[in-house]
């Protein structure tokens, strides 16, 4: 460089360096992209400018030289300091150091270089490095930065003697390489842009639609699922892609077959209707899923992949399986209700046609000697009395009037009942009474007796003319940690039992295992109601043709001196759900 040009140029680049920190970059007018490249641009050229002044007061020991490349360097670190304070882009990318060094060196480079051996070719890696930065506008910053260095390098250049039109043409096809390199990575930027944008806007297409997908090789049978497949089925990243492998983890065994029938057809190229599964999902809970087939062919029409698409369907079979049991509690209701208005119409109509037998019965009675014919008749006012208070009942329940209850032991119950349920039956059914001296409970006496009666004769139906032994038992159950005192009232029989489709509704209305006139399916609704009534649960074990036992548990009643009385509200339907489900 001359040593008349020194003075003056460097007395420019400092009023320059000063304008642009008094006025502050980040306040010029323009585009962002602009606005960055100044505080980029100025900084570079004045350190660049400073090596060279660097080098050479070395070499010849100017210390007008080193005092001024001083000068520029504190300038030029001063700049970047504020444009780095002033704009968070430039903040937030670290990764911006390494262009700049790199730009840096080659304004160095470039600037001690003649034309022959200019280095400003060099720019096109500065643009290659916006790559790395998050920011697509870093592409254009860094090709800006680039085509302003080297002409900022042209023009120190033409200070030199040894300038020439060599090197401007030098200098104008490194500027057209300059631009073509940022257009090409600007371009490669947006297609890696684009396609992440693309992923993202899938995923979240997947995550609203709840589905997933994998791509699956028929050659090698090997898949690659999606993040959001993996999450759904619970896989970690290290778990083997391979699909028989997922299958043998994650599908049940019944189901199989059915998945590799589906595969079969895909890959024949057949349409296939989308194939259920059912899988185990991350938190324990049971999945259910549709897969459908999408094939994939070769240029030659060869079906070489297949993609699956997975739709979640648990909430939905979730919702449809409450749909299912809200209906049948409906249905159930409708036929409580009309089993109600049925038994009101029965017990109004059976108390009427007592009144004859009950007004003529004691007279019968008064003209019988025999002392076997007077215990028959006794029998008969007796079964018309309890007949008569159990149409009362019937009718009081129907009109939803409150259960007078008393303290009621079961043992003492069914022995008095014995007697007349011997009485009832065929000669060839023996009644074995079980009856262990229990608590008193809280109950309805005529109702617990039709709870008897319905059980016993429903036994001896099953039983049938074969003849058999019916049992009735009562036990006092103790005290346990998840459930108070309770009595337990049971009947067994060693009949024809319950068939195993039937015992799970045994208890619903109209709901019968007889067959037959016989067949009225009320019975055991109504010994259900009953039992619930009085805060208690029914449960039914049964072998096919080893007989039946019902057991029934009824909580002990509160002591008389107790200051509280029990909960007499009706159990919830889960609460016998465990007995129901012991049916062996």
């Amino acid at each position: 460089m001359p040593g008349r040009l020194l003075p003056s140029a460097a007395l420019l680049q400092i009023v320059v360096g000063i304008a642009c920190l008094e006025l502050g970059l980040d306040r010029l007018h323009g585009s962002r992209d602009l606005r960055i490249a100044l505080i980029l641009f100025v900084p570079i050229a004045l350190t660049a400018e400073a090596l060279v002044m660097l080098v050479a007061g070395l070499d010849s020991s100017n210390l007008t030289l080193l005092t001024m490349a001083a000068s520029l360097v504190f300038l030029a670190g001063a700049m970047g300091a504020y444009g780095l304070r002033h704009d968070a882009a430039l903040a937030a990318a670290p990764g911006l150091w390494l262009p700049v060094v790199l730009a840096v060196a080659i304004a160095s480079t470039d600037l001690l270089a003649t034309h022959s051996s200019a280095a400003r070719w060099g720019y096109v890696l500065v643009v290659a490095c916006g790559l790395l930065l998050p920011h697509r506008v870093f592409v254009r910053v860094l090709t800006t930065v680039s085509v302003g260095l080297a002409l900022f390098g042209l023009v120190a250049s033409q200070r030199s003697e040894s300038a020439s039109v060599a090197s401007l043409l030098d200098a104008a096809l490194a500027i057209g390489a300059i631009v073509l390199a940022g257009v090409l990575v600007d371009r490669q930027w947006q297609a890696r842009q684009a396609h992440r944008e693309m992923i993202e806007r899938f995923a979240a297409i997947q995550q609203m639609t709840a589905t997933t997908c994998f791509e699956l090789d028929l050659a090698s049978m090997a898949f690659v699922p999606s993040p959001a497949f993996d999450s759904l089925h619970g896989r970690t990243a290290r778990v083997r892609n391979d699909w028989r492998s997922f299958v043998a983890a994650y599908i049940p065994v019944e189901q199989q077959a059915a998945l590799a029938a589906s595969l079969a057809e895909a890959h024949h190229g057949r349409a296939t209707d989308a194939v259920a599964y059912s899988f185990q999902r991350p938190d324990g809970e049971r999945g259910d899923a549709l897969l459908r087939w999408v094939p994939t062919r070769d240029t030659h029409g060869v079906i070489v992949s297949l993609t699956g698409i997975v739709h979640d369907v648990t909430l939905q079979r979730k919702s449809e399986r409450g749909s299912a049991e809200l209906r049948a509690k409906l249905d159930d209701a409708l036929k409580l209700e009309t089993l109600g208005l049925l038994a009101g119409g029965v017990a109004h109509d059976l108390s009427n046609t007592l009144v004859p037998l009950g007004i003529l019965a004691p007279l019968v009675l008064e003209t019988i000697t025999d002392p076997t014919d007077r215990h028959s008749m006794d029998l008969i006012i007796e079964s018309a009395t309890r007949a008569r208070e159990l149409a009362r009942a019937m009718l009081a329940s129907t009109r939803e009037e409150p259960t007078a209850l008393e303290r009621v032991r079961l043992d003492e119950l069914v022995r008095d009942l014995l007697a007349l349920l011997r009485a009832r039956f065929p000669a060839g059914i023996t009644i074995v009474d079980a009856l262990a001296p229990v608590p008193a409970i809280e109950g309805n006496v005529c109702q617990l007796y039709q709870i008897v009666l319905n059980l016993t004769v429903n036994a001896a139906q099953a039983i049938g003319p074969r003849g058999g032994t019916i049992t009735i038992g009562t036990a006092a159950e103790p005290s346990g940690d998840a459930r108070a005192r309770s009595v337990r009232l049971f009947v067994c029989d060693d009949g024809a039992g319950i068939r195993p489709e039937i015992i799970d509704h045994i208890f619903e209305p109209f709901a019968s295992s007889k067959d037959g006139n016989e067949a009225s399916g009320i019975g055991l609704a109504i010994v259900r109601r009953i039992v619930q009534s009085h805060s208690g649960v029914i449960s039914v074990q049964s072998n096919l043709g080893q007989g039946a036992r019902f057991d029934l548990l009824f909580p002990v009643a509160r002591p008389v001196s107790g200051p509280s009385s029990p909960n007499l509200s009706h159990p919830t339907p889960a609460s016998e759900a465990p007995w129901r489900s012991a049916s062996t």
